[in-house]
């Protein structure tokens, strides 16, 4: 999780999150005050049996995740599999204050988060939600909170005073179940979001079909700084040079920092292994430099990508990317 020390719980969305989505530069709130990353992944799909991954394709960004998959229905008859991504997980028990950065967050649709996209060789996909709100983490609680009116969302904008508002039984009770809690005079979610977007996805017998997917990734952001310069090295493998360069900007023109963590393994098991898998990072721009412990990276064009080509491939660990402006 965050590289920075937690603090007071702050919700910061978006109104116009649609707009952000390519907004590559970071703003000086999201400069000064440190967040909280939460990681994602990939498509997950079944079907190893009939299912072949011919090419993987992820490219991350700081501002957008892109995972493009060539898939191969290798039955000799038409089947159907189903496609399922999980959005970031909102454990607020975990998070216990961290501050939260979600630019892609629109009210008019709540439950997609983070701004999600797929496509079918390049025909918009009709997805489905399911969503649910677990107390501890565990037990489902999602008809409960509806029924009371409460969003599900745990950072939505008024989520205190719909709480305050409530019954005082209510209150006690929500607590008493462990899916509220009172910090500073104040009520908070403590519940766990869940949210998975899906669909059916339809092959002909031996079709091969292109599917993409986007999202906007939940960064982790702050400053580079004396105090923060030894544990973002080390969790990046930032070079020295780079490290000295850093710190001689402290006093001056501190560098924004942005990190992405992408779960490489998410689905990988449930996908098979991918013939060809391709892993980018890009950057905004000249600007901009990236950096990462990942292995076998390399500076790609002038826009100094860093990519990594391997074959046979089953993701398992959890690819991180320190972005440096």
């Amino acid at each position: 999780m965050s590289t920075f020390p937690r603090r007071a719980l702050i919700a910061r969305t978006a109104i116009a999150g649609a707009v952000m989505v390519f907004n590559a530069s970071a703003s000086p709130v999201r400069a000064a005050e440190p967040t909280t990353e939460l990681p994602a992944g990939g498509l997950t799909y079944g079907g190893q049996q009939t299912l072949v991954t011919r090419q993987e394709d992820i490219v991350i960004a700081v501002e957008r995740v892109r995972a493009t998959y060539t898939v191969q229905n290798a039955a000799p008859e038409a089947r159907s599999h189903l496609m399922a991504f999980a959005l970031p997980d909102f454990d607020m028990m975990a998070l216990d204050g961290s501050t939260i950065d979600n630019p892609a967050y629109d009210p008019a649709n709540p439950m997609n988060y983070v701004g999600f996209s797929a496509t079918i060789d390049g025909q918009a996909a009709e997805t489905y939600v399911e969503v649910r709100a677990l107390a501890l983490g565990l037990i489902d609680a999602s008809a409960r909170l509806r029924e009371l009116g409460i969003p599900l969302y745990p950072l939505h904008a008024d989520m205190a005073v719909r709480l305050q508002a409530l019954p005082e039984a209510v209150r006690k009770d929500l607590l008493e179940r462990g899916l509220i809690r009172v910090a500073d005079g104040q009520l908070e979610p403590m519940w766990t979001l869940k949210t998975t977007l899906f669909w059916q996805q339809p092959f002909a017998a031996g079709q091969t079909r292109r599917l993409e997917i986007a999202y906007r990734p939940i960064s982790g952001s702050g400053v580079w700084s004396a105090e923060t310069s030894a544990t973002l090295q080390q969790r990046y493998c930032v070079a020295a040079p780079t490290v000295d360069d850093l710190l001689k900007r402290v006093g001056t023109r501190p560098a924004t920092v942005r990190w992405v963590h992408f779960l490489a393994g998410a689905g990988a098991m449930a996908r098979g292994s991918s013939i060809a898998y391709r892993l980018a990072v890009e950057t905004a721009s000249a600007k901009q430099s990236a950096h990462t412990c990942r292995q076998g990276l390399f500076v790609a064009g002038q826009s100094g990508s860093r990519e990594t080509t391997q074959a046979d491939l089953v993701a398992e660990d959890e690819v991180q990317v320190l972005f440096v402006e």
